[in-house]
Formats: structure tokens, sequence, C-alpha cells
């Protein structure tokens, strides 16, 4: 059997960021990672050019091997169980959903760890925003990221961003203009450039983050995984863990893992990280149960449970007059003063981001250059009249907080496996009264957003989707009969196995997870270099 200093599972954000630290310190890593290792950027949109329905995850191939749930078309890897639809989605792959992520890397701020002592709702966790905030200030550095760093958007800082902020679109500015001095339920407005883990020197503004950035000016895991692999580690890809063994004395011996052709193989370690993300993490954990095997992490009951998301709302208007949009990154600004405040007592926080795409709810540029060409229209006039209408398309979307739910979880499917013959997650999900309120909130804010700026034509989208940011399931704590890992990210039960990852949040907040997660794995890749591989 081979063995590893570090098995880690997952080559996204969280397992790249890990094994590059360990591996720059002389360890001997190991990423065992599900999906291909497929880096050509020209193949991949050649992949998406051929793919009839064109969404975010189109460039990216669905093997049956290591499946994914998608949005075009809906997928069928979850097991829905309802009552709501759970709507975030992610790739299987070297590298992970940082292939089609927006790079948006704001941080949490100081409230959100202390909800419970603060608000009455959710969860305090057991660490603090000053334990976690050197090391968001190092993986800022370490992804690249972009901002003002004498606006801390609320999350007090200790150093300097690597890049200036980005610069703000014209629509950005407009919507700003129009909203200085203005108050929608008693708080300010106010428009602020994203923090983005994009190297502004590189981007072409080609507004296409998601599904593919076709320059690489967007951070992507894959950075960190080459860097990794210079130094000795190895990444394995079409490698789908599927058991942990543990020993009597609760340490985990090895890994289970599948290739794709089916043949099953095990590797041994030192310590072993699962970075599989929030769904295929718990997933892995209760497969090594349901293999005959005592539960895993799961003293508590906690594995699976707790899942959470940022619903989003999506508002469209149409504008008066025509903007430039689809150039440059797909969102540059956002509204966020609402991310905290006296209203999380009784519904959630939310944050707006400005979509420089249009969206689409109209029609969108397809749909205008068949209408035009009907009226007649070719050529430069053709051209012109096609600029107007799909600028006029305006997009606002709202991600709003979540609570921890235990009902709210993940299992295994008891019928439906996948083409390895591993049971599906099967997902039972629903919106409490505390989200709901905040969506509300959200329409309510957005629709003033859009009158502010003389727009016609509001429409919100009734079905509430899913952000991509698939949070709790192997949730942090100082209890181990209420907690899956602990402030180290040790699994209570197993002395060296980690987790790193969003599933460990107690509570959602409003940030996008990636600067977390990425600052979480820098802080493990020390904590285990000074510990447990010493």
């Amino acid at each position: 059997m081979e063995q590893f200093d570090v098995v880690i599972v997952g080559a996204g954000v969280a397992g790249g960021l890990t094994a590059d630290a360990l591996a720059q310190r002389g360890h001997r890593v190991l990423v065992l990672e599900a999906g291909p290792d497929e880096q050509d950027r020209d193949a991949l949109r050649e992949i998406y050019f051929a793919t009839p329905q064109k969404g975010f995850d189109s460039p990216y191939r669905n093997p049956a091997q290591a499946p994914k749930p998608t949005r075009t078309p809906v997928n069928d890897y979850y097991v829905q169980k309802g009552p709501a639809q759970f709507g975030s989605t992610y790739e299987r792959r070297v590298g992970g959903t940082t292939w089609h992520w927006h790079g948006l890397t704001p941080r949490l701020m100081p409230a959100d760890f202390r909800m419970r002592s603060t608000y009455g709702v959710g969860l305090d966790w057991p660490i603090s925003y000053d334990d976690l905030e050197p090391w968001y200030l190092a993986a800022e550095h370490e992804m690249g990221v972009t901002g003002d760093s004498a606006d801390d958007h609320g999350s007090p800082r200790s150093g300097d961003f690597p890049y200036p902020a980005q610069r703000q679109s014209a629509l950005d500015l407009a919507i700003k203009a129009a909203l200085r001095g203005k108050r929608v339920r008693d708080v300010e407005l106010d428009v602020t450039a994203h923090r983005a883990a994009r190297n502004p020197e590189i981007c072409q503004g080609s507004g296409s983050c998601m599904p593919l950035c076709p320059t690489g000016a967007k951070y992507e895991a894959v950075t960190h995984l080459n860097r990794a692999r210079a130094m000795g580690a190895v990444v394995r890809p079409k490698s789908v863990a599927s058991r942990i063994v543990v020993t009597e004395n609760g340490d985990v011996s090895s890994i289970l893992y599948k290739t794709w052709d089916g043949e099953e193989r095990a590797v041994a370690g030192k310590v072993f990280v699962l970075a599989a993300n929030a769904m295929e993490t718990p997933r892995l954990l209760l497969l090594s149960a349901a293999a005959g095997g005592p539960p895993v992490a799961n003293r508590s009951g906690q594995v699976g449970r707790n899942l959470m998301d940022h619903p989003l709302q999506l508002s469209f208007a149409v504008a008066a007059d025509p903007f430039t949009l689809y150039t440059g990154p797909q969102s540059t600004s956002v509204i966020k003063a609402f991310r905290d405040g006296p209203w999380r007592r009784s519904e959630a926080a939310f944050r707006i981001e400005i979509f420089n795409t249009g969206g689409g709810a109209f029609g969108g540029p397809d749909r205008a250059v068949a209408r035009l060409i009907d009226q007649g229209l070719t050529g430069t006039a053709l051209r012109a009249a096609l600029a107007d209408a799909a600028g006029r398309e305006l997009l606002l979307v709202g991600e709003a907080e979540q609570l921890p739910d235990p009902e709210n979880r993940i299992v295994l499917s008891a019928s439906e496996r996948d083409g390895l013959g591993l049971p599906r997650p099967e997902i039972h999900y629903a919106y409490d009264d505390y989200t709901t309120r905040g969506l509300a909130a959200i329409r309510e804010v957005q629709g003033f957003v859009f009158d502010q700026m003389g727009a016609s034509r509001v429409f919100h989208l009734p079905q509430i989707l899913g952000s991509g940011h698939i949070m709790g399931t192997t949730r942090m704590g100082d209890d181990p009969a209420s907690s899956v890992v602990n402030t180290d990210l040790q699994c209570h039960d197993h002395p060296n196995l980690f987790i790193v990852g969003s599933g460990v949040y107690p509570t959602g907040a409003t940030a996008n997870p990636t600067l977390t997660i990425a600052a979480f794995a820098l802080r493990l890749a020390d904590h285990l270099h000074k510990g447990r591989l010493r």
C-alpha cells in the first residue's frame, strides 16, 4: 500500500492550498480527485461551443464515474426529496468549481461569528474573526485579491490588498449616482467595488468569468495544485474516494478509492484531510459507515445535517438608456449595506450584486437579434439596434443568509447510484421564515434601486436559485456531542482526520465562502506542519 505524509481528498481551492502549503514545507502529499484533469482552455471552449444548452457548467464534462449536479440540463445527480429544491452545483475536476466562479472574495464580518450572542439566532462560532484575520490576509495574497485597502467593508484589516480595487463599470457608477444619499428600510445605500481574486493586468474583459476565463486572469485552484506538483506532490485524478478505514483506537489507517475503470485501491497516510466540499465530504463519511464499518466522525449525528446555501433572488428591469454591458468581469460591484444590522434578529441579512451581463429575462441578445432581423434590420443598423436593446436589460442578484437547520440535510440514496455503484446524495431541504423574510426584503430593495434608476418592466424571478455556496454538513464546535470538528478542523472522533471547507461553517452569513475556505486551508496546513507532521 502506498504511504504518504498527508492524503487529501478533493482538488479544489481547499485541497489545492493545503497541498501546496504542505508540499512547500517538504511533506509528501497525495491529492485524490474524483474528476478529470483538463486544463486546456481552448479544448474547454470547444466543448462549450459544441454543447446545445449553454450554462455555467457547459464547458465541463459530466462523466458517469464522477457525476456532478448541473443546471443545464437540470441535474439528475442529486436525489431531491424537498420540500424545496436545492439548486447549488459544483465541479468534480482538478481545480474544482474555481474554473467557473466569479472570483468574488469578501471576508466574513465579526458579527457573523457571534450570531447567537449578538442577535439571538443561529450559533456562535468557536473561533472569532480576529482568530481568522491573519489567515484572511495570507489568503488574499496567495490568490491575488483586488480591493480598496482604505475601505474594510466592515471587516477590519491588518494589511493591504495585493492589487488595487478593480474598476467599476458604467452601470455600477450610474446606480451609485442614482442611490447617492438615498435610504431604504432606514439604511443608506452605496455601491462599492467587489473584492475579487483576479489579476487586472491579465483580464481582457471577455465577460465570461462564468463559464470560463479565457486568459486565466481569475484565480483558479490549479495554480496551487500545479505549484504543489512542482514541489513533489502527487495529484491523482479520476480517483473516487469511497471509504475511510478506521482502526479500533479511532485513527484513520487508509482511504479506499475507485479508479474510473472500477478498480479499488488503498492509500495510507499519517494525516488525512477531507477537502471535497460540503456535499461530497459528508457523502464520503456516510459511505464509510454504509460500507459496514462504524460511523466515521459522526458521534454527534451531525454529519450531513445543517445544509446551508445563499438562496438567490434575481430581479430584472429595462433601463431608460443603454449601458455598455457584456464587457469586463461579469460583476464588479456590490450593495453591501444589508450584510449586518439589527434586522438579523428576525430576518436574513443579504448582499446585492450588480451584474454587467444583462439578464435575459426579456430575451437577451439571442432573442433580440432574431426579433430585429424580423423587423428588417441588417448590417450597421442591426448592430446598433442590438447594442441598444441588449444594453438596457438590467440584473440585480440578492444573496440571502440561511440559518442552520438539522432537518436540512443530505443522506445516501437507498436506490439511486452513480456510474461506480456508489449511492448518490439524497437532499432534504427547505427555506424557513427567517430566510423567506430576507428574500422579501431583497425584492423590496432591488425594486427600490430600479425605481431610482427610472427603469421599467421590473420583474422578480419567482424561482429561488442556488448560489453554489454549499455550507454546513460537518460543522465546527467545541462540543463533540453537537459538532463534527474542533477549532483546529480535527474530527472529534479521529485524531488524524481533518476537514477543511465551508462544511465546517456553524452559520452561513452573507459572504461568498471561497476566501474563508482558503484562509482555513492555510491555517490548517500551518497547524499540521507545526503539530502532527513534526
